[in-house]
């Protein structure tokens, strides 16, 4: 499950930038909600006994993190809901993979909003 996904980008900008039209405050307004969003389907996952529920949570996710470029995310939510569809996710919580790939994105996405404060 813990598949390596760091072979794609934490963050692809560009798509980020299709998605919001390269609009900064969109984009941090698309941040905040994302990271606030992302924990909460990342708290559902980890402490679901439903696989359904997991399920559903895992493709919420990927969702969002397709939609902004949040690629390895993506990759390992897919992984996730996958296996909760099969029900062989068991309560023990997200997958590390996931949740080392959402730490990714969060520090690419404050690098990145960082980067545009700069050059304004």
């Amino acid at each position: 499950m813990d598949d390596d996904v760091t072979e794609l980008p934490a963050l692809d900008v560009e798509q980020l930038r299709r998605f919001t039209g390269a609009d900064l405050d969109l984009e941090e307004e698309i941040f905040d909600l994302f990271l606030k969003n992302g924990e909460r389907y990342l708290e559902t996952i980890a402490q679901s006994e439903n696989a359904e529920a997991r399920r559903i949570a895992a493709h919420s996710l990927k969702g969002s993190a397709r939609g902004i470029g949040a690629m390895q995310v993506e990759q390992a939510a897919q992984k996730l809901e996958d296996l909760a569809a099969a029900a062989e996710v068991e309560r023990a919580g997200p997958s590390r993979a996931l949740q080392q790939a959402f730490n990714r994105v969060r520090e690419a996405l404050a690098v990145h909003l960082l980067a545009g404060e700069i050059d304004d």
